[in-house]
């Protein structure tokens, strides 16, 4: 051991003077690893005899503990990455031959990742499916050996970002490291996994044919895994391999927007652009969501697939196809796809004027594909949505139907009752109360004077609830209907005074007259300081500000008779604001 000791100090005196590129040291190293072996291309001796190296001329493979004092030197030149094929001899050897042990593999693959990474590109295409599977090897059959797998995986990581091409041809090697994050516990392999797909991605990025078809497979079966690691994984693929544009993908971004783990369903809401975006983040052209008609059909038919399968999400009042954060998520992104497929702008986005844009797209669409999405907006409506998934869907219900009124009134006149949107306006969320007052009285409009009188009646008692829900979306919708309700009236309706005569009006004009004055009258108590609560008093005066924007109003001579309170409307402007 002296000997060895004495050796060895002297090697680390003389290492770092010495040129590790130098073509004849390098050599003399890789004979001192291997011994005497055949060299490529020298003729033998004959046609039927081998080459023959003369026996006192034979060097036998160094043993094991020279081959750990020479293993480190190669890691410093990059020329002794470029030697092939002797470097991946040595590697081999050093893996799998008869003298080994665990650290000499552990530098043999060291060795690989000082290829995979100053190895040219050239000699690399050559040795990587070498290189691949001797570490595929490693990481199959020294299952006990867990820092040495833990070295294999990053270095086929490192192998896939040197030679893509490789992997890109061939998914069976992306579906063994999905497997391989639902067989391994030990949490060192799992991080190695991890790291390794991250840097596998890049390989596969925009692949397409049969390998995306399978790659699209792989990611809608991991997205639905029991682990977690496995859902994270699908959902960064998802983002990473396909465009923007790519339908299943985004598909899998939806259903990550549900999952319980709070790192998987942000990485969902980031691959549908749902995520709070950093100024440095803009959207290219590249980055186009998919088609808006497209992504309604796919979806559309997943949700009919789950229905038929019992659905996914089941509760005491009702079943839903998927969790409401999953249809939360996904009809933010329909309303996404919709906007650009019918180019609305930035600016129109700030000054909200989507609508002309969102309606000429709208009226361009056969009624079948209306109606797909409409059915998707429906089913996130059911009793078991939560208030958070009402006030998405009833959003999007109000933009489609205030865009296509030619299309989607008719389809939601047929289809639910005028009472299930008035349903919504006792809602627990201020925004679907707001929504659903608004679509209320869209509905309203195309309805006939009886139907929409009588609403406007039934508004009018809400308003004098007790529950605040209640009250509060009575007062906003009252606003709204009565606004419709003008609209409505006959010629010559509107100038009627207290002097006027109603009698030789239609029935209907004169009980629609009497409808209004009491909403306007209610609405104005409100204001008169008997309110204490800020946001009634602003829903009021706002509804207030809708009723007479919608044209002359038949008020009595002398008004309604009710005094306003200075207070109040400061009250209700500070809430507003």
């Amino acid at each position: 051991h002296s000997v060895s000791d004495s050796g060895t100090h002297k090697l680390k005196q003389f290492a770092t003077s010495v040129n590790w590129e130098n073509p004849s040291i390098i050599a003399r190293l890789f004979h001192l690893c291997q011994g005497t072996v055949a060299i490529p291309g020298k003729r033998p001796r004959s046609q039927t005899q081998p080459q023959q190296v003369d026996p006192r001329d034979r060097v036998s493979p160094t043993g094991l503990r020279m081959r750990l004092l020479v293993l480190p030197y190669f890691l410093k030149s990059t020329l002794a990455a470029n030697s092939f094929p002797s470097c991946v001899q040595v590697v081999f050897d050093c893996l799998f031959g008869p003298v080994t042990n665990n650290k000499l593999r552990s530098q043999a693959l060291y060795f690989v990742h000082h290829i995979c990474t100053r190895a040219q590109e050239q000699k690399l295409s050559l040795m990587a499916p070498v290189l691949l599977t001797g570490l595929n090897k490693i990481t199959n059959q020294l299952a006990e050996e867990q820092s040495l797998r833990v070295l294999a995986y990053t270095g086929i990581g490192l192998l896939a970002k040197r030679a893509p091409t490789m992997f890109k041809k061939d998914t069976a090697h992306l579906t063994k490291l999905f497997d391989a994050l639902k067989e391994e516990s030990n949490q060192d392999i799992l991080l190695a996994v991890q790291e390794c797909l991250s840097m596998v991605g890049q390989a596969y990025k925009s692949v397409v044919g049969t390998q995306a078809l399978i790659v699209e497979a792989l990611l809608l079966e991991n997205i639905c895994s029991e682990n977690s690691q496995s859902r994270l994984a699908a959902v960064h693929y998802a983002q990473v391999v396909f465009p923007f544009s790519h339908i299943p993908s985004r598909f899998v971004c939806m259903l990550a927007c549900g999952d319980s783990k709070d790192e998987v369903k942000e990485e969902g809401r980031k691959g549908l652009r749902l995520h709070v975006k950093r100024p440095e983040e803009t959207q290219s052209v590249n980055q186009q969501p998919p088609d808006f008609v497209s992504m309604v059909k796919y979806f559309h038919n997943r949700c009919k697939l789950s229905m038929q399968s019992g659905g996914q999400y089941k509760t005491d009042v009702g079943t839903l196809p998927y969790p409401p954060p999953v249809l939360s998520g996904a009809i933010q992104f329909l309303r996404a796809c919709l906007s650009a497929s019918a180019c609305v702008t930035e600016e129109q986005k700030l000054t909200n004027q989507m609508l002309p844009s969102i309606a000429e797209y709208l009226s361009a669409l056969e009624e079948e594909q209306v109606v797909s999405y409409m059915d998707i907006l429906k089913h996130a409506l059911k009793p078991a949505g939560s208030s958070e998934l009402h006030s998405v869907a009833m959003q999007a219900l109000l933009e489609a139907a205030a865009a296509s009124l030619n299309v989607v009134v008719p389809q939601l006149l047929a289809s639910v009752e005028l009472q299930w949107v008035k349903g919504f306006t006792r809602s627990s969320s201020p925004d679907t109360r707001q929504a659903a007052s608004r679509l209320l009285a869209i509905l309203a409009v195309h309805t006939d004077r009886g139907k929409c009188l009588e609403l406007a009646k039934q508004t009018l008692e809400d308003t004098t609830s007790d529950n605040y829900s209640t009250q509060h979306g009575a007062v906003v919708s009252l606003g709204h209907l009565v606004g419709s309700c003008l609209g409505q009236l006959g010629p010559g309706c509107h100038d009627v005074g207290s002097n006027g005569s109603m009698e030789s009006m239609e029935t209907s004009d004169t009980e629609m007259i009497v409808v209004i004055r009491k909403a306007i009258r209610r609405l104005t108590e409100f204001l008169g300081g008997g309110t204490p609560i800020p946001q009634l008093l602003a829903s009021a005066l706002g509804a207030l500000g809708d009723i007479f924007r919608s044209g002359p109003v038949p008020l009595p001579d002398g008004g309604v008779g009710v005094a306003v309170s200075q207070g109040s409307v400061a009250a209700a402007a500070a809430a507003e604001g």
